[in-house]
């Protein structure tokens, strides 16, 4: 039972030694928290609204000393959440989003943004991608104390004389002596801290009025289906005879036309009525024997 209060005292004692105060700031017409994280000085919420800028306009977003954080200063983060785990939840539940540019470029056409789980882990995008900015400055150092002196005059009558010798009236003048004398540094400007939002005034819940149920309508009669009537089908025609195919019979062909074939006749020689016949038939017209 001892050992476990003693435990428990030791947390509270370490969760009073690591937090960390939280301050507010007047920035561009609009008020945002701060912190001082390992040696730097966070916005605990996004510039701008949490709108989102190419990484370009990322870059020139910062100003009046304050500047985008690179991939160091990103995951130095990790060091200090691992210590206190309040305030790696209230710096991811803080703002409007959990993914920030950072200042580091890859290439030509990526750059680094770092994003925000379990912790801080960073990885390579494209820059004309938009995603919200936070601005970090170095934590301002506090001008030295200056000294300040004042001076102390001595009288006659309290100022020291020299051992052995006696006050000479004549030689001894009066002497005026600045005594400086150091003053405490002014103590050092203690940040107020921000005074606690109020809170928002609740409406008072209005009365809901109950809902008007309208009477449901009467049931209106279903009407009763009509019989279809059959439909009519006339009866069929009786099939026509159909006549049988005249037959087919073969053209006749015309007669040949009949060939005139001209046999050439020995011309015709003229009897010769000078001579007589046996002149004219010869021997043999006489020796043909007589029928």
């Amino acid at each position: 039972m001892k050992n476990s209060i003693i435990i428990i005292v030791l947390l509270m004692i370490g969760s009073v030694a690591f937090a960390v105060p939280t301050e507010t700031i007047f920035y561009r017409n609009k008020t945002y928290k701060i912190k001082d994280i390992v040696g730097l000085q966070w916005f605990m919420q996004e510039v701008d609204g949490g709108i989102s800028h190419s990484w370009s306009q990322a870059n020139n977003a910062c100003s009046d000393g304050w500047r985008l954080p690179s991939k160091k200063e990103w995951e130095s983060l990790n060091s200090a959440f691992k210590k206190d785990r309040k305030l790696l939840e209230e710096f991811r539940t803080s703002g409007n989003s959990n993914i920030w540019w950072s200042s580091t470029p890859v290439s030509s056409f990526k750059a680094h943004l770092c994003r925000i789980a379990v912790e801080i882990s960073c990885t390579d995008t494209d820059k004309g991608d938009g995603y919200s900015i936070r601005c970090i400055r170095d934590i301002p150092k506090a001008a030295p104390p200056q000294t300040e002196y004042h001076r102390q005059t001595v009288s006659p009558s309290t100022a020291r004389k020299p051992h052995g010798r006696a006050e000479d009236s004549h030689t001894q003048q009066p002497v005026s002596e600045s005594v400086a004398s150091p003053v405490p540094p002014p103590p050092a400007p203690v940040v107020a801290p921000a005074p606690p939002l109020p809170p928002a005034p609740v409406p008072a819940p209005q009365p809901v009025p109950a809902p008007v149920i309208a009477p449901a309508p009467p049931p209106q009669p279903v009407p009763v289906p009509q019989p279809v009537p059959a439909p009519v089908i006339a009866p069929a025609p009786p099939p026509q005879p159909v006549a049988p195919p005249a037959p087919v019979t073969p053209a006749q062909a015309p007669p040949p036309a009949p060939i005139k074939v001209e046999i050439p006749q020995p011309p015709q020689q003229q009897p010769d009525t000078t001579q007589s016949p046996s002149a004219r038939f010869g021997s043999t017209w006489r020796n043909k024997p007589a029928h």
